[in-house]
């Protein structure tokens, strides 16, 4: 059972490092085409990492805001758990 619980603390991990900052851009990507920001604020929304610019220009009326913060709450979960497999493999040694 431990080691299950270890193995969903690792998924979660991964899940963090190879998915959080393509699914994010992307969503940012289609966030922005049909909007009508400057190239500039565009530009801002897309490589703003703490995602400050992206509901600062992007208006709350846009059909994917909804999906963006859904997607930053599960990976603040993801990345609960992440840190607990952090911690796992530092107590474990």
């Amino acid at each position: 059972m431990v080691e299950f619980f270890v193995g969903i603390l690792q998924l979660s991990y991964y899940i963090i490092v190879f998915t959080f900052i393509p699914v994010l851009l992307l969503v940012r990507v289609l966030s922005v085409i049909p909007s009508k920001n400057s190239v500039k604020e565009k530009i801002l929304v897309i490589i703003d990492v703490f995602s400050l610019s992206y509901y600062y220009f992007i208006p709350k009326e846009n059909k994917l805001r909804k999906l963006y913060n859904t997607l930053l709450f599960v990976y603040l979960a993801f990345a609960i758990f992440a840190l607990g497999f952090g911690i796992h493999m530092y107590v474990d040694v």
